[in-house]
């Protein structure tokens, strides 16, 4: 996903779940502090390797989620780590520029776990996956040195419309999981 395609899949999501917000996850200062709260995982990287939890706050209150995160002691200071995964929350990791493929993109990822005995949880989570695979589009492997593409879609891997329109097979740049996974959603 593009930043482009973050916002509109957090519209979509703010749609279907309104109760749903986004935190941009990396360590505050203070435990009486909010959590980086955003409109959109887009606006959720004001860190290198920032992550955004995609919070639904009908199941996990937000006194309950600030009581969780991480107390640390640093050298000169206290933090607090925010949690990314558990009751009500799903891990965002953006997508980033591949560095072995110059220009390419590494794909993004959804990342969950929960007690599967949370009802709640459970529906939230396959709701969400749901509705991120609803607008992406299947992804096929490609060979960026033949240009063969495999036969059958990657059940993992999807990516939204603004991906594609700029890196599927795009000026030699491509979709990329890894320096052997390469993919297009071009058949």
């Amino acid at each position: 996903m593009t930043e482009e395609d973050e916002g509109g899949f957090s519209e979509v999501i703010k749609n279907e779940v309104p109760s749903t917000l986004f935190i941009d996850c990396y360590p505050w200062p203070d435990p009486e502090l909010s959590p980086r709260i955003r409109d959109s995982i887009s606006q959720c990287n004001d860190r290198l390797n920032s992550a955004a939890a995609i919070w639904n706050t009908d199941i996990y209150s937000k006194s309950e989620y600030v009581k969780k995160s991480i107390h640390r002691p640093v050298s000169d200071r206290e933090e607090y780590d925010p949690s990314a995964m558990g009751a009500g929350l799903l891990q965002f990791l953006h997508s980033r520029e591949a560095g072995y493929s110059p220009g390419g993109l590494m794909n993004a990822s959804i990342g969950y776990s929960y007690d599967k005995a949370d009802e709640a949880t459970d529906e939230f989570v396959k709701k969400i996956l749901k509705l991120c695979k609803k607008t992406a589009r299947k992804l096929y492997v490609i060979d960026p040195k033949t240009g063969v593409v495999g036969e059958k879609p990657h059940s993992r891997f999807f990516a939204w419309p603004d991906a594609i329109a700029k890196y599927d097979q795009v000026n030699g740049m491509y979709l990329t999981n890894n320096t052997m996974a390469y993919f297009t959603s071009k058949k």
